[in-house]
């Protein structure tokens, strides 16, 4: 008997080894932001999310580059792989947004229509402040036979780039402290 993985699913992780250098400031103008703005309601339960496309928002323009430089290596990687197919894909960075997850606070489960691929990149993580977890789109199908969720722990600095279609969820932030995080849709042209 031979078992075949036929249709495995390309999760990219790493680290912005720079985060240090800006960490302090970025987490300050959320805080700034998020006082004087409201949330958007979309995936968040007792947290806050920010307007999707922070990029145009004047007071975060001073970190276009240094989060650029983070998630570009992700875009071109993905890029040549798709590449390796025959096709020149065009991989732009459609959004960007921050989440503050307060303590108890969480995300349902959700997925990001119309991107390519979509990722996360923690900028604070207090200890038990909720893991990221990924679920097989087809669980229902296979529910019982082979895992179906797979949890990542979430590290400061660390950036998980995954396809858009994949359900994923916030575990709840059991920490006395908030939880941080940008968010980010890919599309393709």
């Amino acid at each position: 008997m031979e078992e075949l993985e036929i249709f495995p699913t390309r999760i990219y992780q790493g680290y912005d080894e720079n985060l240090s250098e800006y960490r302090d400031n970025l987490m300050f103008r959320i805080s700034e932001h998020s006082v004087n703005h409201a949330s958007n309601a979309v995936s968040n339960v007792g947290g806050f999310q920010s307007n999707p496309f922070l990029y145009d928002v004047p007071t975060f323009r001073e970190f276009h580059d240094v989060l650029w430089n983070a998630i570009s290596p992700f875009i071109d990687q993905i890029a040549i792989n798709i590449g390796s197919l025959g096709n020149a894909p065009k991989l732009t960075l459609h959004n960007l947004w921050y989440n503050i997850n307060y303590p108890g606070a969480y995300n349902i489960e959700h997925t990001h229509p119309h991107a390519v691929y979509s990722g996360v990149f923690w900028i604070k993580v207090p200890e038990n402040s909720g893991n990221l977890v990924m679920s097989d789109p087809c669980k229902h199908i296979i529910y019982g036979t082979v895992p179906t969720d797979y949890a990542f722990v979430p590290e400061e600095g660390k950036i998980i780039v995954f396809p858009s279609h994949i359900p994923h969820r916030v575990e709840v932030n059991n920490s006395t402290e908030n939880r941080i995080s940008l968010s980010f849709n890919i599309n393709m042209s």
